[in-house]
């Protein structure tokens, strides 16, 4: 294991960041002043960053180290000692072999000081501004002392730099199911024709604020938000995509209600001439365009009424783009790479954010035909013969594993199901669809096997 070079307070060394300060309400935009322009006027600011060896610290204690070195100090958090094995854990999206010169790098950051394991949170509340991971309010660790912290201390999030500061265009995608395939099917159509990356809540996709300044401005910057992230934004992109909505991470926000406001933060913020990109075929969803400030198009999987631009799919299996009442032929329904009802309401809205962000018809149909899916998403691993073995582990909640059961609709599939129960309704539909089509169900242990099986009619093999 390679050793920690930056600093490590101990009991007997205080470090001079616990001289508590006065909050500043004004720290997170002094910051970001300070990162626009490339130097911090004043005195130095203190920054805490809890989760230091998650994806969002390390990405920002190396932006906030580069933008403006001596002119912050930074007191990195995390709640266990073992900082290496942590950063891995972490960082599935960097190759094995990149992980440990970027965990060293991390670690020997000069305004850099360590307070991990039983120094977790230590002087926290001296801070002057807070960036905590997305998932903060979740971790027993965290209270009481965080949260007392947050009565006080001006808190902050990677996502508001992203906007802010992306010296590029950016599309920010949100939605219960849907987002990570959108976002990536929206970088296969532009990277054709320019520079195009993934950030933000996808596990899968590399962190792009450390190198946020080196960007091209003629790239494409495309953010998938969560809800977590949404609760808290402070601003939005002029290009919002939202996929679809079921009820999910209920028990974090109180409600069905509470989680839906959350995540309808990022239309709502959108300035006044933004475009925002909505799923007809989801009630919720369509529900929303009139949260939208400015221009509402849609994308669905039948044909839309003639008043409305979007995307969409013919009877006859065209796939079309609708714009002012001008329409554009894409390709074939039959052509677009991935199988399923709900994989084509994703691929129109990558198509309409292409076109809103400039992208060529030619590159869209290119990408409509040509992408081949993302990790655990309705994934084709394996092709013998007549027998396909498809990877759809993202499929946390009844809504998503309905979606992609439906996306076979022969009666041939061999369902294979597990883990803990997400929501406390929908299973009874799911079960309903399991019994129209699916030839066999494999159950593993587990609270959702459970909640479907009460429900599974007696005639449907269960291994």
């Amino acid at each position: 294991m390679t050793k920690p070079t930056a600093p490590i307070a101990t009991a007997a060394t205080p470090a001079a960041a616990d001289e508590l300060v006065e909050p500043r309400p004004d720290a997170a935009a002094r910051l970001m002043s300070a990162l626009r322009d490339g130097r911090l006027d004043g005195p130095a600011m203190r920054v805490d960053i809890v989760g230091i060896t998650g994806t969002e610290g390390c990405a920002l204690a190396h932006l906030l180290s580069r933008r403006l070195g001596e002119a912050v100090t930074l007191v990195g958090h995390d709640f266990s000692s073992e900082l290496e094995a942590s950063f891995n854990k972490a960082h599935v999206a960097v190759e094995k072999a990149d992980r440990e010169p970027l965990f060293a790098s991390l670690m020997s950051l000069p305004q850099l000081e360590i307070r991990a394991g039983e120094r977790y949170l230590e002087g926290i509340e001296g801070s002057e501004l807070i960036f905590a991971g997305q998932n903060w309010r979740a971790y027993p660790a965290n209270t009481p002392k965080l949260f007392e912290a947050h009565e006080s201390v001006p808190f902050a999030q990677m996502m508001d730099l992203y906007l802010e500061l992306a010296p590029c265009p950016t599309v920010a995608l949100t939605g219960t199911n849907g987002k990570t395939t959108t976002s990536n099917w929206l970088r296969e159509m532009a990277s054709r024709e320019r520079p195009a990356r993934v950030s933000g809540n996808d596990l899968f996709s590399r962190q792009s604020l450390s190198e946020l300044f080196e960007m091209d401005p003629g790239a494409l910057l495309i953010l998938e938000v969560s809800n977590r992230q949404a609760r808290a934004l402070r601003r939005s992109s002029p290009v919002v995509a939202v996929t679809s909505l079921a009820p999910d991470h209920v028990d974090e926000h109180g409600s069905y209600e509470a989680y839906l406001a959350a995540k309808r933060r990022l239309v709502e913020l959108q300035p006044a001439d933004g475009l925002t990109l909505l799923n007809y075929d989801d009630e919720t969803v369509r529900s929303w365009r009139v949260s939208a400030p400015g221009e509402v198009r849609f994308a669905s999987a039948k044909p839309l009424p003639a008043d409305l631009s979007g995307a969409f799919a013919t009877p006859k299996g065209e796939v079309k783009l609708r714009i002012d009442g001008v329409e554009t032929a894409l390709c074939d329904r039959a052509d677009v790479s991935l199988p399923g009802r709900h994989n084509l309401t994703n691929a129109l809205l990558a198509a309409l954010a292409a076109h809103a962000s400039g992208v060529s018809i030619e590159a869209i149909r290119a990408g409509l035909t040509g992408f081949r899916g993302v990790k655990n998403r309705l994934q084709r691993v394996l092709r013998s013969g007549n027998i396909a073995w498809f990877n759809d582990l993202a499929s946390t909640t009844p809504w998503a594993t309905l979606a992609a059961l439906k996306a076979f609709p022969d009666g041939g599939t061999w369902l294979i199901v597990g883990g803990k129960a997400k929501a406390e309704e929908g299973y009874e539909e799911l079960a309903e669809a399991i019994a129209t089509h699916a030839r066999h169900l494999i159950a593993f242990p587990g609270s959702a096997s459970e909640a479907i099986l009460e429900h599974l009619p007696e005639s449907v093999p269960v291994t």
